[in-house]
Formats: structure tokens, C-alpha cells, sequence
């Protein structure tokens, strides 16, 4: 890893621990509904092992929401936003590449149980449409795999979860989510259509305010023609934390690639952001 790459990082652990306004409910998981309206922000820094010098404000930025309509569904949406701006340097050549642009924006519902026996299930279901940036999108895949459709251009997503949480009287939680994704081809893509199963683990432990989470996040393509199963999977696995304030809620996490392929070009995705409630 080079040297620039660990001093980003600092900067931005810094930046999470020094203001407060830049203070997110869940790590990588589907977020949890609520009473009060949720608004979020987050962004995703992807660090590359090779030549890649990326700018400092290259990686996906992303607003979401989850708001009550009625007294047991709530609205989700989410909105990504790509910008990538690099130079790769090799001894015979330079080259600078600059894209920005916008994801496939995502809108859904999702059931808002109470909680029973410190257990709870939760169902989305929604769409992701075909808003993607054909140039800009698909530079955001490596930040976060686990949400492949919101960087497939001229594509729409058809997206279900089913998450089940438990929460001990140890302050432990653990977290289970599984469900498919539906790709579609739009406009001018000729592709065939693809099914995908996503799946994510979380455990987590709370001290006063404050939780620590492990995650492990997979997905398995169940439609491409491949040889070796194991070339199907491609899982992550998510160190973090956050803070869970009454109205403003911070998070910050580090996220790194299991399958080969992708780990030796990316050293990992570290991530920040912030979750306000209103009543």
C-alpha cells in the first residue's frame, strides 16, 4: 500500500472524530425502519493497490432515507453519486482518467414491526432505475459489490430482503439478511437478464452509546455461464463502528475484498457517514 494511501485514511478517521456535523444507523446492512423520518448521508473511499494515484474526493457519495407512510410500512430510497478522478503511472506512460456521474437511484418499502421477545424481521422490496451514468456508474462497483445494481448502466434492479435481528440482554445483536437481486437490461444493452442472491451477517456489541460491528457480506451469481462455483461467490468483510445518538447517529467502517481477484487490486473501502432522525 502506498504511503498517500494510509495518510487519506488518516485524514478522513480525523475528520469523523473531529466534527460532529459530519457525524448512520447500520453498516452495510439494510437499514432499520423507524417511527421518526431518517435522512443519511455516507461516503465510500476505494484504495487501490496498483498505480492508480487517486484524488482524495474519489469514491461514491450517497444520500438515503427512510421515512414512515403509514404505521407499518416506511419509504427507502437511496441516491449514489460517482466521482472518480485519477492518474495511473506506469514508467512508460501517464494517463488521467476523470468521470463523475450518477447511480441507479433505488426506491422501496419496507416493514416496521415492533420488536417482540428482543427479535424482530424486517421485509423491502424495491426497484433500482435506470438512472445510471453509462460512463461515471460502473466506477463505483469496487466500493461496495454487495450493492452491484446501483452501478450497472442502462439496467433496472429488482431488489427483496428479509432481515432478521436479535438483540441479547448482554447488549450483543446479531444480524441475518437474505434475498435476490434481479438485473434487467434497458435501452441499448443487449445483455441477457441476471439473478443474484445477497447475503450479509452482522455481529455486534454495544457499550453505552457506542457499537462495534462485524459483518460479512457475500453475493453468489446464479446465472452466468462459470466453470467453478467458487468463481460465483464473491464475499467482504466489514470492521466498524458508530454512534447511536438520539437524533444525529456517525458510523465508520473499513471494508475488505475475500476472493483474490479483487484483493489484489483493491486494498480495501473505507467508509463515513451520518444518519439524522426527525420527528
Amino acid at each position: 500500500m502506498k504511503i498517500n494511501s494510509v495518510k487519506i485514511k488518516l485524514i478522513y478517521l480525523l475528520m469523523f472524530l473531529s466534527i460532529n456535523i459530519c457525524l448512520a444507523q447500520t453498516i452495510n446492512l439494510q437499514t432499520l425502519p423507524d417511527t421518526t423520518k431518517q435522512f443519511g448521508f455516507s461516503f465510500d473511499k476505494t484504495f487501490y493497490s496498483s498505480n492508480y494515484n487517486m484524488s482524495a474526493f474519489s469514491g461514491v457519495y450517497q444520500v438515503y432515507l427512510n421515512i414512515p407512510i403509514s404505521s407499518k410500512l416506511n419509504l427507502i430510497s437511496s441516491i449514489p453519486y460517482i466521482n472518480t478522478n485519477y492518474d495511473f503511472e506506469t514508467s512508460w506512460w501517464k494517463y488521467h482518467y476523470e468521470k463523475q456521474g450518477i447511480g441507479n437511484i433505488f426506491i422501496g418499502i419496507q416493514t416496521n414491526k415492533k420488536i417482540i421477545n428482543n427479535s424482530r424481521s424486517v421485509f423491502s422490496v424495491g426497484v433500482y432505475l435506470p438512472t445510471a451514468e453509462k460512463n461515471a456508474a460502473i466506477n463505483g462497483l469496487y466500493s461496495n459489490y454487495y450493492d452491484l445494481q446501483k452501478f450497472a448502466p442502462n439496467t433496472m434492479g429488482i431488489y427483496v430482503n428479509y432481515a432478521h435481528h436479535r438483540i441479547s440482554r448482554e447488549n450483543f445483536n446479531v444480524v441475518f439478511e437474505v434475498g435476490p437481486n434481479f438485473i434487467l437490461p434497458t435501452g441499448d444493452n443487449n445483455a441477457n437478464g441476471e439473478l443474484f442472491i445477497h447475503y450479509g451477517f452482522d455481529a455486534g456489541y454495544k457499550a453505552n452509546n457506542l457499537l462495534f460491528d462485524v459483518e460479512l457480506l457475500g453475493v453468489v451469481i446464479l446465472t452466468e455461464d462459470i466453470d467453478n462455483i467458487s468463481d460465483r461467490f464473491v464475499n467482504m468483510l466489514n470492521f466498524g463502528t458508530q454512534w447511536k445518538g438520539s437524533v444525529v447517529s456517525p458510523k465508520i467502517f473499513y471494508k475488505i475484498y475475500l476472493k483474490d481477484e479483487i484483493s489484489d487490486m483493491i486494498d480495501g473501502v473505507l467508509g463515513i457517514g451520518v444518519t439524522v432522525a426527525i420527528d
